[in-house]
């Protein structure tokens, strides 16, 4: 029969950049030059797009053999990619065509075993090719998840109202919203179940591995950062899947990074040794840090480790005094008020459930004048224990003022931090031999480093255990005494804002900003209803 085996290679079958597959065929053009066209299959799927570029180009032969008869005694073949099957005369050339047309229904049936199980699945289901292809010789049905009529971003939507109805924290769910309008932003207004596993890690990973930090400018995002994100975008899918709204695999299950590549790119905060906190707390401290925030947020951190929004944000009702003893307590209301009308960048929070908890004052503070200063400020009729910054800028200027005087006091190591409190005070209460669970409650931390073996089952720690506890940090270079205000209320600097406040030029300028801020508002709310705009990717030519 053919002078030269049949090559099982599929002819004229190509891939485009997106993953979708076409067959090449060529022609004379209006002017009756040459021309390759493409014509798309319409699918991804490897296995059907070989049948159906097969049937094309055997309806492509078919067609040339019908149109061009040739003396019976000539030879006939048949171009296919690494080699040509040929044939003596046209029995030989039946009986070739009718081989194909074998192993074509062999292949046709492999097929609709293979949909047959597809179809079996609840997660599929079949729909039929249409256009120029589908009339070669019957396509297939080709195997594709079912549309449903929810939208990518009325899902996002509807999760995202769900997680701030059950988060207690506005922080993660402004991270999440960002991260929502930065996936519909890659994939347009889509139906969700037309989002494919293969899409997300094609298109949606390479994109987040380049996505710029707007923290450090020329740099990308951590890999821990890139994970968290990873961890909100499976979830979403996870409960789209739950809810039936998503019908197949979680396409986000493939992680951004392992935790063991994050721990090797993570950089901890390091603690202020003593020498540091010698340097810190000096005679200069008083000097400098010269303003009620910019004295008293360090100094309870020192004494308490505590984050830098939780003690920013602390408001006077949380100051109480139980069983003789007074306390502070970080609570989810502190970070609802200073949340309020925050965008997603700008908010201070409880970070966790365990991050809410009783703290005893510590007896420096409290030598110090820190329970003065609080009664000042209730007896004036303020509600915070920073009353002279808005809500945005509480945890902002102390953290600025605080780096510009640790670089000042000589200490260059990047990783001390306002946050390297945090880690002085837990090593120095490990190294006091403090019980784990009592270092937990003190300090809101719920890691296994701070759990013990019994921590999460212990419950209710007496008050004066966690008084006991506080008092661990002593602290011996730092000079409480030296540190003492001979004013600890600050009072001269209060009526000093105040009479700045009700200055003429003040008040004019306070109006401006609101204005400005309303105005903002505004454009913000007509970009958010407008319609995105998807940038068209360039046709890839082959």
């Amino acid at each position: 029969m053919a002078s030269k085996s049949l090559n099982l290679r599929v002819p004229r079958l190509g891939k485009n950049r997106h993953g979708v597959f076409y067959v090449r065929s060529s022609g004379p053009d209006g002017s009756g030059k040459r021309k390759v066209r493409q014509q798309s299959l319409g699918t991804k799927d490897p296995q059907a797009a070989r049948l159906l570029a097969l049937k094309f180009c055997l309806a492509l032969a078919e067609g040339q053999f019908m149109a061009e008869p040739r003396d019976p005694n000539d030879r006939y073949e048949l171009d296919l990619p690494g080699g040509k099957a040929k044939a003596d005369g046209p029995e030989d050339h039946a009986r070739m065509l009718e081989a194909m047309k074998v192993m074509q229904s062999l292949m046709e049936l492999q097929a609709k075993l293979r949909d047959a199980r597809v179809d079996a699945s609840p997660q599929t289901q079949a729909v039929q090719v249409t256009g120029p292809i589908a009339g070669i010789g019957g396509a297939p049905s080709i195997p594709h998840r079912p549309k449903s009529n929810v939208k990518l971003r009325e899902a996002l939507d509807t999760h995202l109202a769900e997680e701030a109805e059950l988060m207690q924290s506005a922080q993660t769910v402004g991270e999440k919203r960002i991260l929502y309008n930065e996936f519909v932003d890659v994939f347009g207004d889509i139906y969700l179940n037309q989002v494919m596993p293969d899409d997300v890690t094609i298109r949606w990973r390479p994109v987040e591995f380049k996505r710029p930090n707007k923290k450090y400018a020329g740099k990308t995002l951590s890999l821990a950062r890139l994970e968290k994100r990873h961890g909100y975008l499976k979830k979403f899918f996870k409960w789209a899947i739950k809810g039936k709204l998503y019908h197949g695999e979680n396409p986000a299950d493939l992680a951004m990074a392992t935790k063991k590549e994050i721990r090797s790119r993570r950089r901890p905060w390091a603690e202020f040794n003593e020498d540091d906190l010698k340097k810190l707390f000096g005679a200069e401290y008083v000097g400098f840090m010269c303003k009620p925030d910019w004295y008293w947020i360090p100094l309870m951190a020192l004494f308490s480790g505590a984050r830098l929004s939780e003690l920013a944000d602390l408001e006077l009702a949380r100051f109480v005094e139980i069983e003789g003893i007074k306390t502070y307590r970080i609570d989810k209301a502190d970070a609802d008020v200073a949340n309020d009308g925050l965008g997603e960048d700008e908010v201070g929070s409880v970070k966790t459930p365990d991050s809410q908890r009783t703290i005893p004052i510590h007896s420096a503070l409290l030598e110090l004048g820190l329970w003065q200063y609080v009664q000042y400020l209730t007896d004036k009729g303020e509600s915070h224990l920073i009353p002279h910054r808005t809500a945005k800028y509480r945890n902002k200027s102390v953290g600025r003022e605080w780096g510009v005087w640790v670089t000042r006091c000589g200490i260059t190591n990047s990783r001390k931090v306002f946050h390297s409190f945090r880690s002085t005070a837990i090593t120095d209460l490990h190294n006091s031999e403090a019980g784990h669970a009592a270092i937990r409650r003190t300090t809101g931390h719920a890691t296994a480093g701070t759990d013990g073996a019994h921590g999460g089952y212990i419950r209710g720690l007496r008050l004066k255990k966690l008084r006991d506890t506080v008092e661990m940090l002593t602290h011996p270079t730092v000079d409480v005494l030296a540190l003492k205000l001979s004013d600890p209320t600050f009072s001269a600097y209060f009526d000093a804002e105040a009479a700045k406040a009700s200055d003429p030029k003040a008040i004019a300028e306070r109006e401006r900003r609101a204005r400005h801020q309303i105005v903002r508002a505004e454009r913000l709310a007509r970009a958010e209803k407008a319609p995105r705009k998807r940038a068209r990717a360039p046709v890839a030519s082959d």
